[in-house]
């Protein structure tokens, strides 16, 4: 059993240095070691740290606590020192912390039971640890969450499911080691019920790995799939710029023909059909202008294309951009789902109306240019309902509808912003205020 202890005490310096490695890599890159060196300096570390640990002085282990963090940590990243001693000397506060308040719960709640209740041994001991080195990784896999370089590959609500299982890991553990299962047991059943408390911890890390990976090459494909609508956005822009280019030489090259007729006619006095060859001629070139409504590709892509759907279906659609709007600060895939799922909306109700169809959008700055707002007003013929404060869809399914709506309130809160909805009996504004800060 002396033996088993060692390697007990092994793997939980292990997962304790596993779970200090996992929170610095979150918010400081690793140096670009071999892989064997890394391993090297990393076993060679948790077995010093072992050694130290086993000869059981307090103020040794506390000062090596800290500074051993330190030290490895200045070895295995690549940041500022400054960047290296805080996140460091953070993660060792938390665990020290952890370790502290763990020790006095579990001396006041073995108080408070009797001998014949729970028999306290150096197994239960073990749990205990288990126990305070899961608690550390839960802050520290909070603090990664909410402040680390992935805090937006997982949403909360997919976070708070997630961390249902470490939890879970940790009442079994207190379960286990705040009863006298170890202490009746046989040694067989009790080496069996160690190892499982030991994979029981390293699970809620190889978990967490795989779901970290899981979500990042989610985010990758989101990349892509962005990257290839970005690509499919330009293209579309400039076979607009192509058609533009046809057009204006179309024009140019009945230029001459134009005036020789407007000539002709000066000649006979006859004004109407000099206005009506000139009238004739300002809607061809109105026509053209129309189609750059602004210097962004991406959106006046979506712009242009949207323009398309609603003229086959005879709705009225009119575009003002100011030339001065800032869209830097903003990413090219929440410009194309707020805009894309506005217009989208926009054309459905208007589609539906009997009476005059139409879609005024206004995109401008606002408050000092401290606020980029979208605006999209269309015609509508439904009366909406409303519900605890939100807009209920009036279509048949609502179950597969306002989606929309709900990804643009995302998006907005995202860049700090926020989305009103004025609607009248036939008339429907949603305007987005988005952050430039």
């Amino acid at each position: 059993m002396e033996y088993l202890e060692m390697v007990l005490y092994w793997l939980l310096c292990a997962f304790g240095i596993a779970i200090f490695l996992t929170f610095w890599s979150n918010f400081i890159e690793q140096k670009p070691y071999k892989p064997y060196i890394k391993t090297l300096i990393i076993v060679s570390w948790i077995s010093l740290t072992t050694f130290i640990n086993s000869l059981g002085i307090p103020t040794l282990n506390l000062c090596f606590g800290i500074g051993g963090n330190i030290i490895i940590c200045l070895i295995l990243y690549d940041a500022t020192i400054k960047s290296r001693l805080f996140y460091a000397t953070l993660a060792s506060i938390i665990a020290m912390g952890v370790d502290i308040i763990s020790e006095i719960l579990w001396t006041i709640i073995t108080n408070k039971h009797s001998l014949e209740n729970v028999q306290t041994n150096e197994y239960n001991i073990f749990f205990l640890f288990f126990l305070t080195k899961l608690c550390t990784y839960i802050i520290l896999r909070i603090i990664v969450h909410f402040k680390g370089k992935s805090t937006r590959n997982i949403d909360n609500r997919t976070f708070i499911a997630f961390m249902t299982f470490p939890i879970s890991s940790g009442v079994i553990l207190f379960g286990i080691g705040n009863s006298n299962i170890l202490a009746t047991s046989q040694n067989l059943n009790k080496i069996i019920l160690l190892i499982g408390g030991v994979f029981l911890l390293f699970s809620n890390l190889w978990i967490n790995y795989w779901v970290q990976r899981y979500m990042n090459i989610l985010n990758e494909q989101k990349k892509t799939e962005l990257s290839n609508l970005k690509t499919s956005m330009q293209e579309y822009h400039y076979r607009q710029l192509e058609t533009i280019n046809e057009e204006h030489s179309h024009l140019l090259h009945n230029y001459n023909k134009h005036i020789r007729v407007i000539g002709s006619l000066v000649k006979t006095g006859n004004a109407q059909e000099i206005e009506k060859v000139i009238n004739d001629l300002n809607i061809e070139m109105s026509e053209i202008n129309k189609i750059q409504y602004c210097n962004n590709s991406i959106l006046n892509a979506i712009l242009c294309e949207r323009k398309s759907k609603a003229e086959e279906l005879n709705i009225e659609y009119e575009v003002n951009v100011n030339p001065n709007i800032t869209l830097q600060k903003f990413s090219d895939f929440d410009i194309i789902s707020i805009t894309s799922n506005l217009l989208d909306n926009a054309i459905e109700a208007s589609s539906k109306c009997n009476e005059k169809k139409f879609i005024k959008v206004n995109i401008s700055m606002s408050n000092n240019y401290r606020f980029l707002v979208i605006q999209v007003i269309n015609s509508y013929a439904k009366k909406l309902r409303k519900e605890n404060g939100h807009y209920i869809t009036t279509k048949t399914n609502p179950q597969n509808h306002g989606i929309g709506i709900k990804n643009i309130e995302k998006t907005a809160k995202k860049y700090s912003g926020i989305v009103t909805i004025e609607p009248t009996d036939n008339k429907f504004s949603i305007s987005v205020f988005l952050s430039i800060n």
